[in-house]
């Protein structure tokens, strides 16, 4: 068995600054690791898996694992030229680890898409053995598993339940939400996303303007994301999937270019009357009159189910340039 050791970054735990929660969160798998997470291709783009994770709690965990390669693709004209490989973090994971900046992890290979996994705080006794045994992993890329009895830590391999009873993740969200994917689709197709989205895993799932618009209805548990409400009780009726970057510009599919609003609170976006600054809270803009009933909603923060499918802010950046918004 193997070891994979890795630090947490701000960047990597969605912190902005010393702000947290700002994007979404993952680990990032240095290129000398890569032979210990399974194989993903270069020839499909953003191509991703799903790897089970047991805690000592006896949880299973699943995530999805994605190879952001873009740079394999210069003739679609991708702004960024990406070779890496993430793990998209979600909460289930986060709670069980107390995951954050600067907590280590360790990962210890079961088989090629299992893992066991825990996790290392700044205050734990053993914290700096860890961090010694990071340096060497950097270097190698693994350890070998007898590495580990130089800590006081006991790893349990021997109990562990392969069970998917337990498993809230990514995967869970894309199981889920299938059902309300009906068959047939408007003539809106998939479009190439941006390579730092992480919602692009969603890519192969939906293909239509049907199943988006039923994704972000999903993710917003049927109530606009801005008033919080629904005119009736866990149906859709009056509200809409707004896109922010559009299809003529290049918009893709995702979740994290759509927002659950009510009909003229679309309108109002559509027509630029309001925006998301890069922290997803409503800007109002300057041409809508200070006793206007929009300020009432200025600086409430747009927040799905799942932060992975937060609004991405390359497409509210486009929402506000082609409208003229400044980033308050």
């Amino acid at each position: 068995m193997n070891v994979f050791i890795k630090k947490l970054k701000n960047q990597e735990s969605g912190y902005s600054g010393d702000k947290p929660d700002q994007r979404g969160k993952y680990i990032l798998i240095p290129a000398k690791s890569w032979g210990e997470f399974p194989h993903l291709s270069e020839t499909q783009l953003n191509h991703t898996k799903i790897i089970k994770l047991y805690t000592k709690e006896q949880q299973s965990i699943a995530l999805n694992i994605v190879y952001h390669n873009a740079k394999f693709f210069p003739t679609l004209g991708l702004s960024r030229d990406h070779n890496e490989i993430r793990v998209y973090r979600n909460k289930s994971i986060d709670d069980a680890l107390s995951l954050d900046r600067n907590v280590i992890i360790v990962m210890i290979r079961l088989s090629n898409n299992e893992y066991y996994i825990d996790s290392i705080q700044e205050n734990d006794d053993d914290y700096q053995d860890f961090d010694e045994l990071l340096k060497e992993c950097i270097k190698n890329g693994k350890l070998g598993i007898e590495k580990l009895k130089t800590t006081e830590r006991f790893f349990d391999l021997s109990n562990i339940k392969k069970s998917d009873k337990e498993v809230e993740n990514i995967g869970e969200i894309i199981s889920s939400t299938s059902k309300y994917v009906k068959s047939g689709s408007a003539a809106r197709k998939q479009q190439d996303h941006h390579p730092d989205d992480p919602s692009g895993v969603f890519s192969t799932l939906i293909k239509s303007q049907n199943e988006f618009a039923s994704f972000i209805r999903e993710i917003y548990g049927n109530k606009c994301a801005i008033r919080g409400t629904s005119l009736i009780d866990g149906h859709h009726a009056g509200l809409e999937a707004a896109h922010i970057k559009a299809a003529q510009h290049g918009g893709p599919l995702l979740p994290s270019n759509g927002v659950l609003m009510s009909s003229d609170l679309h309108k109002c976006f559509d027509q630029g009357f309001f925006s998301f600054n890069d922290d997803n809270e409503i800007i109002i803009s300057p041409k809508v009159p200070i006793n206007s009933e929009l300020y009432q909603f200025e600086g409430l923060k747009i927040e799905p189910n799942n932060l992975i499918c937060a609004p991405f802010y390359e497409y509210n950046k486009h929402h506000r340039n082609e409208h003229e918004i400044p980033n308050n």
